[in-house]
């Protein structure tokens, strides 16, 4: 993922975790969704929206600015989790608009698993232990955004394009619920052809 997607993703979820008046949520998400990588460093900092600095010296200030801020830090510890974000239902800052604040926190558990799963199974040795355990938790994330998605239909009649928002939604369960079964499959093929089960 680009540095400047790894940016725009952080802006969002900074977005939607705010206390802000959901029409501001919407405005701050449709500008970052179409902002330059300037444009977003400056909002991450000052809060601001901004043209697009057309001056070299005012973006080396961003830049500088940007670069001594604890900003950088915080996106680095979140990379795993930024980029899981970016492959689920969310994809993108426009996808973030149509999710329900209660299937965006859901969403954010299932992608949180990805750093307890390394948490947990780097208990075991580079081991067969270790892969079952990482292969464990790649089919319950999976279930847990499949299950966000069936969830939050029914937020869908609440968004500007009701339509939009169902097509979406079902496109993701369709994908997630093939995706669930062929991690299932796999795991029963690698783990419990010709031996116990877990």
């Amino acid at each position: 993922m680009s540095d400047t997607n790894l940016l725009k993703l952080f802006a969002g979820n900074v977005i939607i975790q705010s206390q802000m008046e959901k029409e501001v949520k919407r405005q701050f998400l449709n500008f970052v969704e179409d902002a330059s990588e300037h444009q977003v460093k400056a909002f991450l900092m000052d809060g601001v929206m901004i043209p697009e600095p057309d001056d070299l010296i005012i973006c080396e200030i961003i830049n500088d600015r940007f670069s001594v801020s604890n900003i950088p830090g915080i996106i680095e510890e979140n990379e795993e989790v930024l980029t899981t974000l970016s492959e689920g239902p969310v994809g993108s800052v426009a996808g973030m608009v149509i999710f329900s604040p209660v299937a965006w926190a859901a969403w954010r558990t299932a992608s949180a698993l990805l750093s307890k799963k390394r948490r947990y199974c780097g208990a075991f040795r580079i081991s067969t232990e270790r892969d079952k355990c990482l292969d464990k938790y790649k089919i319950m994330q999976a279930q847990k955004v499949l299950s966000t998605l069936r969830t939050d239909l029914d937020f869908c009649p609440k968004t500007d394009d009701p339509e939009k928002c169902k097509t979406t939604k079902q496109k993701g369960i369709t994908k997630y619920d093939q995706k669930v079964k062929l991690l299932t499959r796999k795991f029963r093929d690698r783990w419990e052809a010709g031996s116990s089960a877990i």
